[in-house]
């Protein structure tokens, strides 16, 4: 799934607060989930992360929120969906670093979820971190293993970062 379960106008304005909205939020995305664990039970269902997924529009989770909102998305798609309980231990590390994640699906095959929102031109500028530039070193390794690599994204990488382990937003 490539981002954007949640609908236009649920996720909050950088600059605004309310708790209200973020716990509609939170409840949009796990009814999603919900609904594909009854009609899909026994298939596995990776997810990647939208502009309107997270509490802030168009913007990773903030700092002070990133532990809390990954916790959440976690449990939501590997712990309550049974078919993806068995990567959940291999994306921990990363998921809850960033959002994303790689999934062998077999010995020639992987899958990789990007947080493309690290690189939204329109992320809050205050919040940018490390992040992005982990996010594609790691990506990096994963793509000189031997395998065919399949990646989700949702908005395209590069609008703010270029690829270096020194960069720093625009």
């Amino acid at each position: 799934m490539n981002g954007d379960a949640v609908g236009h106008k649920i996720a909050l304005d950088p600059t605004v607060e309310d708790p209200v909205r973020y716990e509609l939020l939170k409840k949009t995305h796990a009814v999603v989930q919900s609904l594909f664990t009854k009609y899909f039970p026994e298939t596995p269902v990776f997810i990647t992360f939208g502009n309107n997924d997270c509490k802030h529009h168009n913007s990773a989770p903030f700092k002070e929120e990133k532990a809390e909102f990954y916790q959440f998305m976690y449990n939501l798609w590997f712990v309550n969906h049974t078919p993806n309980r068995k990567y959940a231990a291999l994306v921990k590390d990363t998921f809850f670093n960033g959002g994303y994640y790689s999934i062998d699906m077999s010995d020639k095959l992987t899958l990789v979820s990007l947080n493309t929102l690290e690189y939204n031109v329109d992320q809050y500028a205050s919040e940018i971190g490390p992040e992005a530039a982990e996010q594609m070193n790691w990506l990096e390794s994963i793509l000189k293993q031997d395998k065919k690599v399949v990646i989700m994204t949702h908005i395209y990488a590069g609008a703010r970062l270029s690829h270096d382990t020194t960069a720093t937003a625009n």
